[in-house]
């Protein structure tokens, strides 16, 4: 066995471990959301920037900052966003919203995990997304592909 494919082999399974140990350290709550669909990691430095900037007085309006779609008035979307206290005493905000009015994007599935440091201060801690997409070959999975 050849010297690059050994260190390409040790790569690929501390990877693919990391990537165990993060799916299952995540709280119940996250893995049942996402369920056995992959998602994507977003940075938070910049939402949190937005929320030192803004200051805003509830979840709502941080999840705003973060996700950039607006309601149509004659439309079938529908929104669910839920609120949770998570085992690790963070607060939870699942955001999925379906239906999108969209060429690609069909529905997003958006969860921000939120440390509460003051009355009305936040840090985010993780965003998770995943969607899906409306001219893919299954319609009713979910992924982090580009949307064709």
């Amino acid at each position: 066995m050849s010297r690059n494919l050994k260190i390409t082999l040790v790569l690929f399974f501390l990877i693919a471990n990391c990537a165990f140990e993060i799916q299952e350290n995540l709280p119940k709550a996250v893995k049942e959301f996402f369920g056995q669909y992959p998602f994507l990691e977003k940075e938070v430095t910049e939402i949190n920037d937005l929320i030192k900037k803004r200051k805003p007085s509830n979840l709502l309006e941080i999840l705003s900052l973060y996700f950039p779609y607006d309601m149509e008035d004659s439309s079938s979307e529908e929104i669910e966003i839920v609120q949770k206290k998570l085992e690790n005493g963070n607060t939870g905000v699942f955001y999925l919203h379906h239906n999108i009015p969209d060429d690609a994007i069909q529905a997003v599935k958006v969860f921000l995990e939120l440390d509460r440091q003051a009355p009305h201060h936040w840090k985010v801690v993780s965003i998770k997304t995943h969607w899906r997409c409306w001219r893919s070959e299954k319609t009713d999975e979910w992924g982090i592909s580009d949307c064709p």
